[in-house]
């Protein structure tokens, strides 16, 4: 097998004296790592590329039995000068990083995480204001586009609307909304939310990375959504932020 792809480089790592292991996520092939033989020496064949967060185009070839994949050269596309310049934002960004390694399995939409991802590095890339939310805004948005995103507009058992009832619930479990009233209805664990919380997850679900600014969360609110959406990673996703790494429970 053998073919050439744009990638954002996620890891690299270092074995015997010159050569190099790359984790990389293609817009159709999702996670993917790969040996470079003699890239930590080979100017000419991956010049600049073998960097975390670079954007780069692979060419990528397996070995004859097909148990792994080399890189046979590669050219460098986009490289963010400025974010590595800012070590809060670099730890932001090896969040984001982390959540997607965990969480994805891909290829199934590899190329919306892949836009995703690319999106997110722009954005703490550029000048603009960034929150220390952000990472947190992320996997709500990852969530979303993996399925997992609540319908916040109306009661999952009654149909009422969820901007008219006090105290919606959100369902740990079946990953829906109730109002107050149907709570009883369902069984499973539940957490109540406010209007603040929903309107929050609406924004991140129908806006990208760039428009995540200008989003001000109080800190109850910002306490209520974290709760939210990490309760429905650990219940759907089975992971758990954990000294420094997202780890199965």
């Amino acid at each position: 097998m053998e073919f050439s792809e744009n990638a954002l480089v996620l890891k690299v790592g270092r074995f015997k004296e010159a050569d190099m292991w790359v984790r990389f996520f293609t817009p159709t092939r999702g996670v993917l790592t790969a040996f470079a033989f003699g890239g930590c020496k080979s100017r000419r064949r991956f010049c600049g590329c073998l960097d975390a967060l670079n954007q780069v185009r692979f060419r990528v070839k397996s070995n004859r039995a097909g148990t792994y994949l080399c890189l046979m050269e590669g050219s460098l596309l986009k490289t963010p000068a400025m974010l590595r310049q800012d070590t809060t934002r670099m730890g932001l960004m090896a969040n984001c990083i982390k959540f997607v390694e965990a969480a994805f399995r891909g290829p199934d939409g590899a190329n919306t995480i892949h836009g995703l991802l690319v999106d997110a590095l722009d954005v703490l890339d550029g000048e603009q204001e960034v929150s220390n939310a952000f990472p947190m805004l992320f996997r709500a948005k990852m969530l979303c586009e993996l399925g997992f995103g609540p319908n916040l507009q109306d009661c999952c058992v009654c149909g009422a609307k969820l901007d008219t009832v006090a105290a919606p619930q959100f369902l740990i479990s079946e990953g829906r909304l109730t109002c107050g009233h149907c709570r009883g209805r369902s069984s499973g664990n539940s957490l109540s939310v406010s209007a603040g919380a929903l309107k929050t997850l609406d924004f991140i679900r129908s806006r990208g990375p760039e428009q995540w600014r200008r989003l001000a969360l109080d800190p109850p609110v910002r306490r209520e959504f974290a709760e939210m959406v990490d309760s429905a990673i650990t219940y759907h996703l089975g992971l758990n932020w954990d000294r420094g790494a997202f780890r199965r429970v």
